[in-house]
């Protein structure tokens, strides 16, 4: 997160990413199951970039590049915010409200990824609410300092300017989160929910999150 340089005020800077790797039959149906992400609005980011030349794509199968959601404490770190990345958790929504976390795994002291358990497991109906508008996505948690709130209002304005996808809540007490009045929790869907459909999909993709830092204007390319 704090190698990211992103400034959303200009739209310039390095942003976090996540490579996925399906093989390159399945890039046109990889693409319609990120396509439909986008559409529903359960995505971190509002686009997707498609790679072939890169030496960890390997020979016959295709790369795509989604935003990682560290850029978001990137981007907070810079303008001062302290940033607490809290939980990762199985979102419900019904008719396009979200509702209540089913599920909520906190971040510290675990070694995985807890939304990767999620999917891994097939804990997720990310395709049906794509599609009905009712189902289970992913979310992720941060705290930020209740202090704070007026400048993270400010850099989220900025940022979905620039095409991201959030909150989904924010507040001192959200869903069936704790109350904490000295802290606000920010919802936001998580950039593992193009993943977790491509997978719902039965499609075969390799996912590394974090996999490195890229120009925010080679994500925002027409693929």
């Amino acid at each position: 997160a704090y190698r990211s340089t992103f400034d959303p005020a200009t739209s310039t800077g390095d942003v976090a990413y996540n490579l996925s790797i399906v093989p390159e039959e399945a890039l046109d149906r990889t693409k319609e199951a990120f396509d439909a992400i986008i559409r529903a609005g359960c995505g971190f980011f509002s686009s997707y970039r498609i790679i072939d030349q890169d030496p960890r794509v390997p020979h016959g199968s295709a790369g795509l590049i989604t935003l990682c959601s560290i850029s978001m404490d990137g981007v907070f770190q810079r303008n001062g915010i302290p940033v607490k990345m809290a939980y990762g958790g199985r979102l419900e929504i019904a008719d396009g409200e979200p509702q209540r976390f089913v599920d909520l795994i906190g971040y510290r002291g675990t070694t995985i990824d807890p939304l990767e358990l999620f999917i891994s497991s097939g804990l997720t109906s990310i395709s049906r609410y794509c599609s009905s508008r009712s189902g289970i996505a992913l979310a992720n948690v941060r705290e930020v300092p209740s202090s704070a709130q007026h400048t993270v209002k400010e850099t989220i304005q900025a940022m979905k300017k620039c095409g991201f996808v959030f909150p989904v809540a924010m507040g001192n007490q959200v869903f069936n989160l704790p109350h904490n009045p000295y802290r606000l929790s920010i919802v936001a869907f998580s950039g593992l929910n193009f993943i977790g459909n491509t997978v719902e999909q039965g499609i075969e993709i390799r996912t590394e999150i974090g996999a490195g830092n890229i120009p925010f204007a080679k994500v925002i390319e027409k693929n």
